[in-house]
């Protein structure tokens, strides 16, 4: 993969959710001259020592902006109860205290409504 200059995005959901939408954000990024990395797609590098998460986590520290689409689904679990999709938004949230990628969040609206009566 050769180095661009173009911003670079890391999308992060449960693909189950969102299977549709994720084909069609890349699509719309792509078009509009992003470099798109999701976990499904062979867009960025994995090394096997890192295994299919830890380069992941790689991936987000080379992207300028994260967008996490929230969902009804957990997903899968990376450690301790804590789901993949949670766990890459903890890792993105501390790179975005330091400044080096921003975060952009969408929520489907039920979770939201969800939300709001929780509170």
């Amino acid at each position: 993969m050769q180095p661009s200059n173009r911003p670079r995005v890391f999308v992060s959901s449960t693909i189950r959710d969102f299977s549709d939408l994720r084909s069609a954000l890349k699509y719309w990024l792509e078009q509009n001259g992003l470099e798109v990395s999701m976990s499904e797609f062979n867009d960025f590098p994995r090394r096997a020592e890192q295994g299919t998460f830890g380069s992941c986590f790689s991936e987000i520290e080379n992207c300028n902006y994260y967008v996490l689409l929230v969902g009804n689904n957990k997903g899968s679990i990376h450690a301790e109860g804590v789901t993949v999709t949670q766990q890459e938004y903890r890792y993105a949230s501390n790179l975005a205290q330091q400044g080096r990628i921003k975060l952009i969040v969408f929520a489907r609206s039920e979770v939201v409504t969800r939300l709001r009566a929780y509170k």
